[in-house]
């Protein structure tokens, strides 16, 4: 698979994405779970973040977003969302809100049963034993094999999105329109307030 060949997302999750990250970055950028930046270095996130892989690509998730605990902050009026094989789950799928994010969108959005809620909870508790918990995952693309080749991470207290892009982060940070970008590492950029299409996807 080429990630630069196309937009990551396509399909079901993708459509899920784009309905509701968008409202989901926003809130994570505007309102700071804890009022304040998560004081760590970007490298101490980002090697939180590779100890959380593993349960993601386990459970091939596609995304996730946690809510602020504020009626703004709540990603399209849905509250929380799970997007992985079992489903797309949202804490309030029936609301008026949540409803209309999703025009168009063709997702069909399930209320969170036991499983579901169970399973981004242990991803959660990880995380949050590691370092600053995750509040957002997307554009995750699995290979057909399973292994996670990309995706993009928030955690809270921090506004910047970290993105997972296996020997590539050096290339797209340094791309013409990425001066919102920085590479970490091969494997990891962050970036901060890009704007749409300074990236490939």
């Amino acid at each position: 698979m080429t990630l630069g060949s196309r937009r990551p997302g396509r399909g079901r999750a993708g459509h899920l994405a784009r309905a509701i990250t968008w409202i989901g970055l926003v809130a994570v950028a505007a309102i700071s779970f804890s009022g304040c930046q998560s004081g760590l270095r970007p490298s101490d996130i980002v090697a939180s973040l590779k100890a959380d892989l593993p349960k993601i690509e386990q459970l091939k998730v596609t995304s996730l977003y946690i809510a602020p605990p504020s009626a703004e902050g709540s990603a399209g009026g849905c509250g929380d969302s799970f997007d992985y094989p079992r489903g797309n789950f949202a804490t309030d799928p029936t609301t008026k809100a949540c409803i209309a994010s999703l025009l168009d969108s063709g997702v069909v959005l399930l209320a969170f049963d036991a499983q579901a809620r169970a399973d981004l909870d242990s991803i959660l508790r990880d995380s949050e034993q590691r370092g600053p918990r995750l509040v957002d995952v997307h554009w995750v693309q699995h290979s057909p094999s399973g292994q996670l080749v990309f995706g993009s991470f928030s955690v809270v207290g921090d506004e910047n999105g970290y993105v997972y892009a296996p020997g590539k982060a050096v290339d797209y940070a340094s791309q013409p329109r990425s001066d919102c970008a920085e590479a970490i590492d091969a494997d990891w950029f962050r970036e901060w307030s890009c704007e749409p299409g300074a990236f490939p996807w």
